[in-house]
């Protein structure tokens, strides 16, 4: 669905390209690069809002692969969260996230009203206070 080859493709993220740094599938990925990461923690969203219309009904599930690098030091477990949006937000729950390794999030789409009609798909990254440097946030191959 996204790879994130051919450019940014709508998609939002503090400091948003596309980078050859790390990637999944293909040579390319969606950056969140250079985060100054907060000592009381945060919260860092990639998303695309403009999916109006999609419709992925027919779909069972939704993964996206993503990646965390391991500069910076993060305080606790960082958190990752892929959802989607149809008459409300469902998402996969909170995810831990290793520093340095890739993981996939899958979201189960059994059970969710109106998929004939998502309107945005995201992943969020929750990282936890007493962290400090920078780091870089990545999501790439979004697949059904």
């Amino acid at each position: 669905m996204e790879d994130w080859e051919n450019g940014e493709n709508g998609w939002k993220a503090p400091n948003p390209h596309t980078s050859d740094a790390w990637a999944s599938s293909g040579n390319k990925s969606l950056a969140s690069p250079n985060i100054s990461l907060s000592g009381d923690g945060g919260m860092i969203h990639m998303y695309r809002r403009d999916y109006t219309g999609l419709n992925i009904s027919q779909k069972s599930k939704l993964q996206v692969d993503v990646y965390i690098s391991d500069r910076g030091s993060f305080g606790g477990e960082v958190q990752a969260v892929l959802y989607i949006v149809t008459d409300k937000e469902y998402s996969t729950g909170k995810t831990t996230i290793q520093p340095g390794s890739k993981h996939t999030l899958i979201l189960n789409l059994n059970g969710i009203p109106d998929l004939y009609d998502v309107s945005e798909i995201g992943v969020k990254f929750y990282y936890p206070s007493g962290s400090i440097g920078q780091t870089d946030f990545y999501i790439d191959y979004l697949r059904f």
